[in-house]
């Protein structure tokens, strides 16, 4: 069983603030159903409920009437079902209930892991698409800096929209 306290960085937040993974080993079995375990969690649900407060006292005082409260920042509970893998780390973890699924455990690991694989993997897709371009003009093989460039040149790109509205010299 966990000892340490659950840190903000490995946890999601939804946009509305509320705990949306639990860390697997921060998580026990109670009778029928999974809860989480209340000294573990304490600390990082104060200081969420802290931020909140500030935050929430700053948009009164600028919104004033029109600000309505968020929901508050409770302890998470976890849907009950076996433990998911994170796409990153592999580190297993629960889903929150009233929460979407995710592949990633926190924060940290989805914007790592989009930094790294996401971003390589469509750059190279698109390096692909960019040598398979031929001028829509001319037929010559283009050397894009864009996968969705059409022409070579300006001189092509101009003769096909005067071929395309008819405009002659």
């Amino acid at each position: 069983m966990r000892r340490r306290p659950v840190t903000r960085d490995e946890v999601r937040l939804t946009e509305r603030g509320r705990i949306a993974t639990l860390p697997a080993d921060s998580v026990r079995q109670v009778k029928y159903y999974l809860a989480s375990i209340p000294e573990v969690w304490a600390p990082l649900v104060q200081t969420l409920k802290q931020a909140q407060d500030e935050n929430s006292a700053w948009k009164r005082r600028t919104w004033g009437s029109r600000f309505t409260p968020p929901d508050p920042i409770t302890m998470p509970r976890p849907k009950w079902r076996t433990p998911i893998e994170c796409r990153h780390c592999k580190r297993g973890f629960y889903i929150a209930q009233r929460c979407f699924g995710t592949s990633y455990c926190s924060d940290k690991c989805r914007r790592s892991a989009n930094a790294v694989g996401y971003v390589k993997a469509r750059s190279e897709a698109r390096e692909v698409d960019r040598a398979k371009l031929c001028c829509g003009t001319c037929g010559k093989k283009l050397t894009a800096q864009r996968s969705t460039a059409r022409f070579c040149s300006t001189r092509c790109r101009v003769a096909a929209h005067r071929q395309v509205c008819g405009d002659t010299l």
